[in-house]
């Protein structure tokens, strides 16, 4: 990492610590020009917001940055707001038609921040049962919700958006495949035994604590590698502050995530919380992950950003090697891709058999676009191999991904 990313980084485990707000803070000087790059790089992984009471007496020489992080502050708040109330909306609808539905990630995550609504909302995601499926999305048409699914092979959920505010109703989570039925039936024996969870004046059905934090452990897995960002690292250790912490991780999660192979992978992030971003308690459960290997974790995601928003087709094509252990597994990634992205595909399907051929075109096209050269392939191959390696020293290992039913 470079001396601005171990800057931001510094700054936002202080943020963190919300007995730790105050300005005389600083990781930089206060006329550092720097700061506008520490400001892109908290931006990039939708976290600058958790430094709102920080930035309130922050003597920042740059008036028209501060000016500028405080505007987009506001409207990370606002915006949450405005997905709560449609939130509490699409909720109150389902259940006035006897469709049970619980919120996952977002509203769900950010219950655990000292300060919710500094959480930076995306979507509203919903999980009702498979039976409710077709009934809850025929229902949320009907009431002036807008399909929204730009991907034909995404069976897991229908996209909606309404007034701005853009809506997921999942079958099941999206890092679950559908022949894990064990899994699936987990998740709904969660909807029948929700919960409530409130934030402010909203309260909203949330599943049980240990399925939640499942949730939030395969969200990061799920992104790992096309685009992880802080900002899921974040939910996992606000949650793990909450629930884990002594003995809470052997009563709530250890026996569910050993038995689907992802017990190495929460020590792994964890330990991470712990050494970048001010995470205290007892996790002396996550003592066994060496420190070479969080410094190469955190250096791999501050890389990416949020969702791969740091991301070029450099990246990408890593990413595509980092799971092509043979061509064969490349040419199925290519494949894939190209089913998702080409929309004459979509329509006819004498063309799908050769999404493979056109993607690897599309890919050479935006390595000319981005001058990267073909001699750079094999350093592009070797990069992959190398996070590869890493998610193995995770604990994300092909067997593992088989278990959870993770999607990669």
């Amino acid at each position: 990492m470079n001396s601005t990313q171990q800057a931001s980084i510094k700054l936002l485990a202080h943020c963190l610590n919300e007995e730790s707000s105050a300005s005389s803070f600083m990781p930089l000087s206060a006329d550092d020009p720097a700061w506008k790059e520490l400001y892109e790089e908290l931006f990039a992984h939708k976290v600058f917001s958790l430094c709102d009471k920080w930035l309130l007496g922050a003597p920042l020489a740059d008036e028209e940055l501060k000016a500028r992080w405080k505007n987009d502050d506001y409207k990370v708040q606002f915006h949450c707001l405005r997905v709560m109330a449609a939130q509490a909306e699409l909720c109150a609808l389902l259940a006035e038609n006897g469709i049970d539905a619980v919120v996952m990630k977002g509203a769900a995550a950010a219950v655990n921040y000292p300060a919710p609504f500094l959480r930076a909302m995306g979507d509203i995601d919903l999980l009702v049962r498979r039976r409710d499926y077709d009934s809850a999305c025929s229902l949320a048409e009907e009431n002036g919700y807008i399909l929204n699914n730009t991907d034909p092979n995404v069976t897991h959920h229908c996209a909606f958006i309404k007034n701005g505010i853009e809506v997921e109703i999942h079958r099941r989570p999206g890092s679950v495949t559908e022949t894990n039925e064990s899994l699936i039936a987990l998740f709904e024996e969660g909807i029948t035994n929700r919960q409530t969870a409130s934030i402010d004046k909203f309260s909203f059905p949330v599943l049980p604590a240990d399925l939640n934090g499942l949730v939030l452990l395969l969200h990061i897995n799920q992104h790992l590698r096309a685009g992880l960002g802080l900002r899921q690292i974040i939910d996992w250790m606000t949650f793990a502050s909450r629930e884990l912490t002594g003995d809470g991780y052997d009563k709530l999660l250890r026996p569910l995530l050993t038995r689907l192979g992802l017990d190495r992978f929460a020590a792994s992030v964890t330990a991470l919380c712990r050494r970048y971003l001010g995470l205290e308690g007892d996790f002396s459960w996550a003592d066994g992950i060496a420190e070479d290997v969080t410094d190469e974790f955190m250096e791999y995601i501050m890389s990416m950003g949020n969702f791969g928003s740091k991301a070029d087709s450099g990246d990408r094509i890593s990413s595509a090697y980092s799971r092509a252990k043979n061509p064969f597994r490349l040419i199925s990634i290519l494949q894939k891709s190209g089913l998702r992205h080409w929309d004459a595909a979509k329509k006819h399907a004498l063309l799908r058999p050769f999404a493979w051929i056109r993607q690897g075109f599309v890919t050479l096209r935006d390595m000319k676009k981005n001058d990267i050269p073909l001699s750079k392939l094999k350093q592009l191959r070797a990069s992959g191999e190398k996070n590869r390696e890493l998610y193995e020293k995770l604990g994300l290992t092909s067997e593992n991904k088989m278990n959870t039913g993770v999607v990669d």
